[in-house]
């Protein structure tokens, strides 16, 4: 069925966040950032699009492009339980990174003992 509707209406916003969204369901998480980003580049005012997005990017493990769309989204009006969500996502970025950083730093330690 959502084939059919693709062919009828291919820029339809509602069957293009359909797709994408089945394409996150799946893991195809590349393919759902290239739809969202895609539906943004014709109106990039639809914060539900971007946090959909920004979801994405972080499944994908791009926090840099995640944490920036999530940035984007906190500029507009949001409902209070999605602004914690978004919050929630953006400490959970942050964390990741000292986690890597303090692995990159116990590396860098055990290299250096090494020599």
């Amino acid at each position: 069925m959502l084939v059919e509707l693709e062919k009828a209406y291919p820029l339809d916003p509602q069957v293009l966040s359909l797709r994408a969204q089945l394409a996150f369901a799946e893991g195809e998480y590349q393919e759902a950032i290239a739809i969202f980003r895609g539906m943004l580049t014709r109106n990039p005012r639809l914060t539900r699009v971007r946090l959909e997005l920004a979801r994405a990017l972080f499944a994908a493990g791009d926090f840099d492009a995640a944490r920036y769309c999530f940035e984007i989204a906190l500029g507009r009006t949001l409902d209070e339980g999605v602004r914690e969500n978004v919050y929630a996502f953006l400490r959970a970025i942050r964390d990741s990174k000292k986690s890597c950083e303090t692995e990159l730093r116990a590396r860098t330690m055990t290299r250096s003992r090494g020599r």
